[in-house]
């Protein structure tokens, strides 16, 4: 049986983290290139493991941290680079 206080904390992660979450997304879309950002949606699969370990102290496999690296490191790389693709100029007609 679902408690109130589980269904309001529930609730409340679906309207304020997931929602939120997604709202700016939705927002950063509109100034980055497609590739950045399905990129950037990945940070959320690097970190799941962190907070799990953080937070219940559930112990990360040598495979999930190899990959953790290789996809912290896209990221970094991606972000240091600097190469940032110019948008279409905005023509009148």
């Amino acid at each position: 049986m679902l408690s109130v206080r589980d269904g309001g904390i529930a609730m409340g992660m679906g309207v304020f983290q997931v929602g939120a979450g997604l709202i700016l997304y939705t927002l950063g879309s509109r100034s980055l290139p497609a590739a950045e950002l399905a990129l950037l949606s990945l940070a959320e699969v690097l970190l799941g493991p962190l907070w799990v370990w953080l937070f219940v102290g559930e112990t990360a496999t040598l495979n999930t941290l190899t990959g953790g690296a290789v996809l912290l490191a896209a990221i970094a790389g991606n972000a240091l680079s600097g190469k940032r693709r110019k948008p279409p100029p905005i023509t009148s007609r």
